[in-house]
């Protein structure tokens, strides 16, 4: 019986509406018939193919995965490369897998993968160690907190994320950062792991028994090759910080290390750029991959120092964005900072508190954007300085895969493209940083052509070279730094660890401080125009001041260094004060253009006033050892050295050495006639060798030269290369 409804006409179904229906029931079913096909190929691929060999993996997710996989590829080299990253080994003989680079790939493996007559590909996971013998060490301390890994304990071994049998390794007691000290904020950052001392991270984590589980490294020694089963064994909270370096930077690596643990930041990842450092980081336990092909030794920049803008530099931004399509492709969120980057607080919580922002990234602007106190981002439309990746955040989605995505191919396309300069200029395409931001925060502003959300790091808490040695801006802005980054800086690698031991953030092994003795000297003149009397000044009397106060200043370090060159031992630098400013390019009236928040004077960065190129360049036989000017107040100076010092007073009232022992001085003291010849002085001094430090009150008065001529020149020919070049007087 059928229903009319008033007022509407009865519905008739024409033939060609019948025919369409037909149709599209004939196409329902017929993918419904091969969906149940094709799920019956991969459960027969699964069940079949798996009894072919000893380790497959007979988890028919692992076989789906490898057909997705396939399906997104558009190539031999990308199917290879996707299935390295998932952790996969490739075989195409049932008796002798071989290397995955050998497999021959077939466009049409993506329609029939799961077609069971297929026999010459098969996809396995690495099968894993055989166990070994295990040894559990009971830890002295309250060690009750959850492992790393996974749980456990006892004699038996544990199998962690990542697919091995972890080994367990005897570790003896140590112990336990306290809660307070993991962050300067004294409370415990959102991202930590929990449990356990984070100092005896190694190649692994801890169990809940304390012990260290270790991811074996390569056949070669080195770390092993990048998966995304290693990254996420690593991961917390879905996210990795990485960096990365060659052997030239290896104590770099060591400090930054030392710094994250400290912090209590476990997922930590440092990529070798060649054999020698990743064998230098397994030996020391620490977080590593092979960013080197398993068939070489080096990812083709060498283990020396890189010179800025050659060649290997572009390759290296090259391989930078390279980690972060890895990583991002292995869906995590990912900190990516240059290895001189010194991590002062646990980043992530701050990060934590953008969720709308996709990209964090620090700064090249010279001044801050916020009031006093503000710890937020600076404010897009006034930090318009390049943005510097030296510290860049991504949080995983699809916007930013597609974005690192393009940035590579940008660079890829021109070798010459610096890739600082392709990611400020991609990412600033299309922008307003007034009209076009995000909706619920205002400094987070879309970039990339309005498909993307980017937020600027605050200058004074994610600082540059500038900003936090030279302005201190974290002390004007009144809030505590989370990292600095050395840049804008002299001396090349040299002059990053000076600057970085002079602020003492630089975590040296202790045969820096006790393996050399030292010679300390005071400046007997110094620069003391007060503020408001050099603000009065106009530039070109400015520019003179500073360098008659610079002047003053060498009176009495420059003969320290010939004492030091005469006996041998290593110069601790004076703090040095700087009345203008040091750059590439003009000066602002004494300042670098920008840095409006700069204080005159201010204590200079030896690398303004001496490069530390010229102290051990070609210019003379003679290279000079030094120390920062905190070396002795640096808590990581042992007692034995500063309490082991020689004070010496000059004056032309003495007519012979003699000693005294003076308490307000630290004991013993001694007296020397001025103006001694180094053989004079050699004599004096000899018999107090043992003395680590060697305190002159009057250098200059003391040291006259050497006796010797050549000596004498090629000491000269030291101190000229070494006095620096002032700015001519251009106003």
């Amino acid at each position: 019986m059928t229903r009319l409804i008033p007022g509407a006409q009865q519905q008739k179904w024409s033939p060609v509406m019948v025919s369409l229906i037909i149709s599209v029931s004939a196409l329902i079913l017929t993918l419904s018939l091969t969906f149940i096909n094709s799920q019956h190929h991969l459960h027969h691929a699964v069940t079949e193919h798996s009894k072919a060999y000893k380790f497959h993996s007979d988890q028919e997710s692992d076989w789906q995965n490898v057909y997705s996989i396939a399906l997104r590829c558009k190539g031999r080299e990308e199917f290879i490369q996707t299935l390295k990253l998932e952790g996969y080994l490739v075989s195409t003989s049932t008796s002798n897998p071989v290397p995955i680079e050998d497999l021959e790939f077939d466009e049409a493996f993506a329609q029939d993968v799961a077609d069971p007559n297929r026999k010459d590909l098969t996809v396995i996971l690495p099968s894993p160690p055989p166990p070994s013998p295990v040894k559990v060490t009971e830890l002295r301390g309250n060690l009750s907190g959850s492992g790393v890994i996974g749980g456990g304990g006892g004699d038996r071994a544990q199998k962690d994320d990542y697919g091995e049998i972890a080994n367990v390794y005897e570790q003896g007691p140590r112990d336990v950062i306290p809660e307070e000290d993991r962050s300067m904020s004294g409370k415990k950052e959102k991202g930590e792991r929990s449990g356990g001392s984070p100092t005896t991270q190694g190649l692994g984590g801890r169990g809940k028994d304390g012990a260290v589980f270790k991811v074996p490294p390569g056949a070669d020694g080195g770390p092993p090759q990048m998966s995304a089963a290693l990254a996420r064994h690593y991961a917390v909270n879905n996210t990795v910080i990485v960096t990365w370096a060659n052997y030239a930077l290896w104590d770099f690596v060591k400090s930054w290390t030392v710094h994250v643990k400290k912090l209590g930041i476990t997922n930590i990842m440092v990529g070798a750029m060649d054999l020698e450092i990743g064998r230098a980081l397994v030996a020391s336990g620490i977080n590593s991959f092979a960013m080197y092909e398993s068939s070489s030794n080096h990812s083709g920049v060498g283990s020396n120092h890189l010179q800025w803008g050659g060649e290997s530099f572009h390759k290296m931004g090259r391989q930078k964005i390279s980690l972060a399509k890895l990583f991002l492709g292995c869906n995590l969120n990912l900190l990516l900072v240059d290895v001189d980057v010194v991590i002062l607080r646990n980043v992530m919580q701050y990060f934590g508190r953008y969720p709308e922002a996709d990209i964090l990234v620090s700064s090249d602007h010279l001044r801050s954007t916020l009031q006093p106190g503000d710890e937020g981002l600076e404010k897009p439309a006034e930090a318009g300085s390049p943005m510097n990746i030296g510290i860049m955040y991504f949080r995983y989605s699809q916007r930013t895969v597609h974005f690192v995505d393009s940035w590579l191919d940008t660079i890829n396309a021109k070798p010459d493209y610096w890739d600082q300069n392709a990611f400020n200029d991609m990412a600033r395409a299309a922008w307003d940083p007034v009209g076009k931001v995000h909706p619920e925060n205002p400094r987070v502003f879309k970039g990339y052509n309005d498909s993307l959300h980017i937020g600027v790091l605050p200058v004074a808490m994610f600082s540059g070279g500038h900003t936090y040695y030279v302005q201190r801006l974290y002390e004007v802005q009144n809030v505590q730094p989370y990292a600095v980054h050395c840049t804008f800086q002299y001396g090349a690698n040299a002059g990053k660890r000076n600057r970085m031991r002079e602020a003492m953030i630089f975590e040296d092994d202790e045969e820096y401080y006790t393996s050399d003795s030292y010679v300390l000297v005071d400046l007997k003149r110094v620069p003391n125009m007060g503020v408001k009397d050099f603000a009065a000044l106009n530039y070109t009397q400015k520019k003179q001041y500073n360098v008659k106060g610079l002047h003053m200043q060498m009176e009495s370090y420059l003969p320290g260094i010939g004492v030091s060159l005469l006996f041998n031992r290593s110069l601790i630098m004076p703090k040095l004060a700087c009345y203008c400013d040091r750059f590439w390019t003009p000066l602002d009236n004494c300042r670098v253009p920008g840095a409006d928040q700069e204080r005159l004077p201010f204590m200079c960065p030896m690398d303004y006033v001496l490069d530390p190129i010229f102290m051990t360049d070609e210019a003379s036989k003679m290279v000079v050892r030094w120390r920062e000017h905190s070396f002795l107040e640096n808590p990581r100076c042992p007692e034995t050295v500063k309490g082991s010092k020689l004070t010496i007073y000059t004056s032309s009232k003495y007519k012979s050495v003699s000693e005294r022992y003076i308490v307000q001085e630290g004991g013993t003291t001694l007296l020397l006639p001025s103006d001694l010849n180094s053989t004079q002085l050699s004599a004096a001094l000899l018999p107090y060798s043992h003395y680590k430090v060697w305190h002159f009150h009057d250098v200059a008065a003391t040291f006259k030269g050497f006796d010797d001529p050549v000596q004498q020149l090629e000491y000269q020919r030291r101190i000229d290369h070494l006095v620096p070049i002032t700015q001519p007087d251009d106003a």
